[in-house]
């Protein structure tokens, strides 16, 4: 459980304070060793599930058998799993304007093999999950980390033909070895919107969001659609004069 701060800041269990969601993501996309994966917005009731998935269709293969009219033939049968990031909560509301989320988080991702291995058996997944439970204040964010993968990979190259002489091709190789590590961390920021006027001051911020989102990114877009002018996503509120 996270608690923000006063002055625009969250305070960790162990005292310590980082900054706001805001100034996090903000200052997050100057890092080149940062990515952000995904900033979805999603409306849900009390005590009903909601999901999120970003992820690939992919196909694995799930049986084989011969063709009896051709035993050349391999039929397979396939099955189609999401693999990328879903996050499944559920929220449950008190009185308090406190929401207890229950949280389930999962990560995946194909890794890479040979192609011989992935015509015969199918791709090959790595698979980060975890499912917890917090309870937040509404507007207060909520960090879910931990979730780190390390992956070692070992590359070697060489000159064609000089590389395989005995004891001398050592001297025409190149091996490498890289590493990279990922922590992958979700912030949730619940809202509890429980008149009409929240719900409107929810959409008038997602609006003026996607707006300034538009803006920002219209030349780039309209190169690809040349035909097409951009619109704002949500029209104009009307005014309605009292005593109408």
């Amino acid at each position: 459980l996270i608690a923000a701060g006063i002055a625009g800041s969250v305070t960790l269990p162990d005292g310590t304070e980082v900054p706001a969601i805001t100034a996090v993501l903000r200052a997050a996309q100057t890092l080149n060793n940062v990515n952000i994966l995904s900033t979805p917005h999603l409306l849900t009731m009390d005590n009903k599930e909601a999901e999120i998935i970003v992820a690939e269709n992919i196909p694995f293969i799930t049986s084989q058998s011969r063709d009896s009219t051709n035993l050349a033939n391999v039929i397979n049968t396939v099955d189609r799993q999401d693999v990328g990031i879903i996050l499944r909560f559920t929220p449950r509301i008190n009185e308090s304007n406190f929401v207890n989320l229950e949280i389930y988080q999962e990560s995946s991702a194909v890794k890479d093999v040979s192609i011989l291995t992935v015509s015969t058996v199918g791709p090959t997944t790595t698979k980060r999950s975890a499912r917890t439970s917090v309870l937040v204040k509404t507007g207060e964010t909520v960090v879910l980390g931990g979730m780190m993968q390390e992956t070692v990979t070992n590359q070697e190259s060489k000159v064609p033909l000089l590389g395989d002489i005995p004891i001398l091709g050592n001297l025409f190789k190149f091996s490498s070895v890289s590493r990279k590590k990922t922590n992958l961390l979700i912030f949730l920021t619940p809202h509890i919107i429980r008149t009409p006027e929240d719900m409107g001051r929810v959409t008038t911020d997602h609006r003026g969001k996607m707006d300034r989102f538009i803006e920002e990114h219209k030349e780039e877009v309209e190169k690809l659609l040349p035909e097409k002018k951009l619109e704002k996503i949500l029209p104009e509120p009307e005014t309605v004069e009292e005593g109408e």
